[in-house]
Parts: structure tokens; C-alpha cells; sequence
């Protein structure tokens, strides 16, 4: 099998290998619906079913990777997938919503400037009937919210630099320096995370340099254009290298993106990623980590909320454990409820498309069932896309747990 394709006869071997087994039919909707197949093919004669659903087949794999932590036999059938999706695109014409994945910077950077005019329209009934109409975008799904200022124009108003600015009672240099990754999301959809991530890092003396980067290349890589997603790795990893280089880590806000930095980047870019390896860390990894040393301190005041956390997929598939719950239970008041009912059912273009919405909110409903009967005054998690869902399925406030530990930071 080569680097970028799989071929529909690959891909029945290893649907064939996985059917003996059945471990991840529970919560997974891509098995039930091959295996189904495998079986009418097996009982009725009817060859080639399997080939004949290749393409809608693939889009109930979203890459949530929960089929390869449960994997007894190490399969990665998110990875095949991958490669089988990318053979889909190579030889046919995309639909809209996936060049939107495809070309996500650009079209990000575009529809920001419209911002003010644009979200009003986003949560108009008639347009959003239109909308689905031209880009199969379902009318009921929730979209995220633009900004005009984004995150990195937030962070660079008070000053023209690749550096914070930072108050100091002495002249010699932090102990911990990092690249803060802040990605799409966090840039055009949620900036007031971002600054989250600035005002705890400098709090606890860390210094920050935020240089201009592309996408993380998982949009691009899980809905089948490894080129592009090539492009980008290949951009910030000629950024990030010099910093590494010169004593820097690698923080990121989102469990996604940290996910395809550790995993997919050396998958994809093989020894041109090598010095990311020990470098690269979710935000709250990373502080938590220096806190158990008693490298910095994280003074907390009281916040007397109900908080309902939810465990995302891709923190789970990083094996980390939950460093963003350990912080937060170091803030006076919290009251925190675990939610780990499985995925939220919302990741690429799964959950956004006429065909995948309400398959979307079937898979997340134990997660929103279980935020519900909490009765939190917000819920937290890791993962953007999983806010969103929280979002549209529990009408409740999702954030990043780096948020509100910003909230609870003394200073």
C-alpha cells in the first residue's frame, strides 16, 4: 500500500480482518455499517456491495480515533481511511464543504472580513436554507462565530512583535520560553481563548513568542488532501525548527492539533519532523507538567461554578490523562462532573453535512445526556469541535478549560 492511496481491494482486506473481531460496533458508525455489508454480500450472493458503498463509507469515518485505542490487534483503520479518502478526491471533482477543509486559511482569512455582517446571515432561517441548497451545509447546524479581530490581531495590538510584552522585576531571561500554536480555531472562531492562553502563561513567567503559521494540516489530511496538508507541515515546520533549536517548546490550545503535531507529523513528513518529538504540548500538558515539578506557580481564586468536563477523543488517543481536569481541580470552588459518555459526533465535515447531521447528534447524545442531568453552569473540554456540540445539543456554554483557569488566575 502506497504512501497516499488505498485501493478499494485494500481497504476489503482490512474491513475482513476487522470483522472477526466487532470491538468497536459499539460506538463507532463506520463498522456496523461495512460489516452489514460483508454479511448481505456473504448471505444473498450480492459480490461487490462493499466496492459499491467505497465513497459513503468512507465519510462515516470522522478520524475520532477511538477504533485505535480500543484496537486489541493495533489496527489503525483511521490511517487507511485516510488514504483511501485521498484516492476518492484525487480522481473526482470535491463538493464545496470539503474544499472548505481543503483551503480552510484562505477561506477562514476571507470570510473573517466580513465578520459583522456575516454571523447575522449564519443565523438567518432563510439563508441557512440556502446555504444547505448550495453547499450541503445542514440548515440546523450550528455554526462557530467569526471575528474580524482575530486572536493574533488581539495579540499583536499592544505591540508590533513576535515578542509579549511582559512586566519584569528583573532583567534575566524566563526559564521556560515556548511558540504558542494557537490554529484555525482558536484564530477566527474563539480569539478570547487565545488571550486566555496569554494571560495565564504570563502570569506564571513563561515567555511566549507567537509567529505566523498555516493550519495543523488534519482538515486537509482527514478529508483526503495530503498535498495540501503536506504544504502546511512543511511551512510551520521550517518556523517552528529554529525555535526548538534555540531552547523553545511548542504549546498548543487544542487537543486536535496537538494530536496531528505529535502523531500525523511524523507519519507524513518523516525525519524533517524529528525535532518535535518531547517538544510539542497541549497548553494545560504543559503546565501541569512544570507545576508537579514546582517549576511555576498557579495561585488561584475562588470561582464557585458547576462545571461538567468533557474527555475528547483526541486528548484520549494522545494517552496523556487528563491534565486540563488536575488543573482545574486546583481552583478553590469548582464543583467538576466528569462526562466520559464516548465522542461528541462532530469532527470534519461529519456533523456539518445534510447527510451527517443527525447521525452527528445521535453519536454525541450520551455526552449531551450526560452534561444535562449535571446541571453544570458551563461545560469544558478540550476540543473545539466538541464545544460546538455541547453548544448546539445542551444550549450551554463550552469553553476551553485554559479559559477558565484564566478566570480564576490571580493578577
Amino acid at each position: 500500500m502506497d504512501q497516499e492511496r488505498v485501493y478499494p481491494e485494500k481497504f476489503r482486506e482490512q474491513i475482513e480482518s476487522c470483522y472477526s473481531c466487532g470491538q468497536c460496533e459499539s460506538y463507532c458508525p463506520f463498522f456496523p455499517r461495512a460489516f452489514s455489508l460483508l454479511e448481505e454480500e456473504e448471505q444473498y450472493g450480492r459480490e461487490g456491495l462493499l466496492e459499491g458503498a467505497y465513497g459513503g463509507l468512507l465519510e462515516l469515518c470522522y478520524d475520532c480515533k477511538l477504533c485505535k485505542i480500543a484496537c486489541p490487534f493495533k489496527y489503525d483503520l483511521p490511517r487507511i481511511v485516510i488514504r483511501a479518502k485521498a484516492g476518492v478526491m484525487r480522481n473526482g471533482k470535491p463538493p464545496w464543504i470539503k474544499t472548505i477543509f481543503q483551503k480552510v486559511d484562505e477561506v477562514e482569512s476571507i470570510l473573517g472580513w466580513f465578520a459583522p455582517g456575516l454571523n447575522p446571515l449564519l443565523r438567518n432561517r432563510s439563508f441557512r436554507n440556502i446555504l444547505q441548497r448550495m453547499a450541503g451545509i445542514h440548515k440546523d447546524r450550528l455554526l462557530p462565530t467569526f471575528y474580524f479581530l482575530t486572536f493574533r490581531m488581539r495579540a499583536f495590538l499592544p505591540a508590533l512583535s513576535g515578542r509579549l510584552p511582559k512586566k519584569r522585576t528583573e532583567s534575566k531571561e524566563s526559564l521556560h520560553k515556548v511558540v504558542y500554536f494557537y490554529g484555525c480555531y482558536t484564530n477566527h472562531h474563539r480569539p478570547q481563548e487565545g488571550m486566555a492562553v496569554l494571560k495565564v502563561l504570563q502570569a506564571c513567567g513563561i515567555e511566549v513568542v507567537i509567529p505566523a503559521h498555516r493550519c495543523c494540516g488534519l482538515p486537509q489530511v482527514s478529508e483526503g488532501f495530503p498535498e495540501e496538508a503536506r504544504k502546511n507541515m512543511a511551512r510551520n515546520l521550517s518556523v517552528w525548527e529554529k525555535y526548538v533549536a534555540a531552547g523553545y517548546d511548542i504549546i498548543v490550545t487544542t487537543s486536535p492539533c496537538s494530536l496531528t503535531m505529535k502523531q500525523e507529523y511524523p507519519e507524513w513528513m518523516g525525519s524533517d519532523a524529528d525535532f518535535l518529538k518531547g517538544h510539542v504540548f497541549e497548553v494545560t500538558e504543559y503546565l501541569f507538567r512544570l507545576y508537579g515539578k514546582g517549576e511555576i506557580p498557579l495561585p488561584m481564586i475562588p470561582l464557585n461554578l458547576r462545571v461538567a468536563y468533557h474527555v475528547s477523543c483526541h486528548l484520549k488517543a494522545q494517552q496523556m490523562g487528563m491534565p486540563s481536569l488536575e488543573l482545574l481541580r486546583l481552583v478553590p470552588g469548582l464543583k467538576i462532573e466528569v462526562v466520559d459518555r464516548g465522542c461528541c459526533g462532530l469532527a470534519g465535515c461529519m456533523g456539518y453535512t445534510e447527510d451527517t447531521f443527525d447521525l452527528s447528534m445521535e453519536i454525541g447524545s450520551p455526552m449531551i445526556k450526560g452534561i444535562r442531568e449535571f446541571l453544570p453552569d458551563l461545560a469544558v473540554s478540550d476540543c473545539p469541535k466538541c464545544n460546538l456540540q455541547i453548544r448546539q445539543g445542551a444550549g450551554l456554554d463550552a469553553v476551553h478549560p485554559i479559559e477558565l483557569l484564566a478566570r480564576g488566575m490571580k493578577g
